[in-house]
């Protein structure tokens, strides 16, 4: 015999898009921005900054 599971993923694929379309407007307001952004991890170092913050 075998087994057949079926499973919907159609939340999950929309979520991910709205997650991908969130991050891409930060993206575009990070780099708008007229002051300077710098993001760091816990350990310091810098993930991400605008031209601002050059």
């Amino acid at each position: 015999g075998f087994v057949r599971i079926a499973v919907d993923l159609t939340d999950q694929l929309r979520l991910r898009q709205r997650l991908a379309a969130s991050e891409q407007r930060l993206a575009g307001l990070v780099e708008r921005a007229a002051d300077g952004i710098v993001s760091t991890d816990a350990d310091g170092r810098i993930l991400l900054f605008n031209r601002g913050a050059e």
